[in-house]
């Protein structure tokens, strides 16, 4: 019973190492367009566009409370929003 328990800890422990293997994604890979709906009326869009643009709106009960846009990276496994300030006079 104890080697079998420390046979799956060892397996267990093997599936958490690191390994960056997000590094290796390609942009066209993750182009595209996302969306979430939390149940509650609120939803979350998000396009990804491969030239390295991004579009997001936050849709609440009461229609597009937030809208934003600029570009995106993908460096190492981590990616980047850099937001375009638009200003309205």
């Amino acid at each position: 019973m104890l080697k079998q328990l420390c046979v799956i800890m060892l397996l267990a422990l093997a599936g958490c190492s690191s390994n960056n293997h997000f590094s290796d994604i390609a942009t066209s890979n993750v182009a595209g367009q996302y969306f979430n709906d939390d149940g509650f009326g609120n939803q979350t869009n998000l396009i990804l566009h491969e030239n390295g643009r991004y579009e997001s709106t936050i849709e609440g009960v009461a229609g597009v409370t937030s809208y934003s846009q600029g570009t995106w990276s993908n460096i190492g496994n981590k990616f980047f929003f850099h937001q375009k300030v638009i200003q309205i006079n």
